[in-house]
């Protein structure tokens, strides 16, 4: 039997001076993540994915996703990373839309917003986990 709820739960990531938001939405199995961040929160991409057998491994789940990009904004990495790893984890349809600016960005600085992804993925898997969903 499906679950036929909608729930909504906010999160928060800090690394130095990259603040991260999250806000997911429970859609009965599935789940939409979206995630913002920096001076000017708009939407630089959206990933859809689906968790399936690995490919290398059928007993293992992995997952596949599908990325859309506005011209010149890089939150697709970010997208496609949450996507799949939340479908794979937790073996569901996921969408992640992203959009983060800083005016001053280099190498260092995308290590600690990944960090800082990566915090907020553990915040909503944990979430989800302690629900006993999706």
């Amino acid at each position: 039997m499906r679950n036929t709820s909608v729930e909504t739960a906010n999160f928060i990531s800090s690394v130095e001076k990259f603040k991260l938001h999250a806000s997911l939405t429970i859609l009965g199995q599935d789940l939409q993540v979206i995630i913002w961040g920096g001076d000017k929160p708009h939407i630089g991409a959206v990933a859809l994915a689906q968790s399936r057998p690995s490919l290398e491994n059928p007993e293992k789940t992995s997952s596949t996703s599908s990325i859309l990009s506005i011209v010149g904004h890089k939150e697709n990495i970010v997208v496609q990373y949450v996507s799949e790893k939340l479908s794979a984890t937790l073996k569901t349809n996921v969408a992640v839309t992203a959009g983060m600016h800083w005016n001053v960005f280099d190498e260092e600085d995308i290590e600690m917003v990944m960090r800082s992804v990566d915090n907020l993925l553990q915040l909503i898997i944990n979430f989800l986990q302690s629900k006993g969903l999706p």
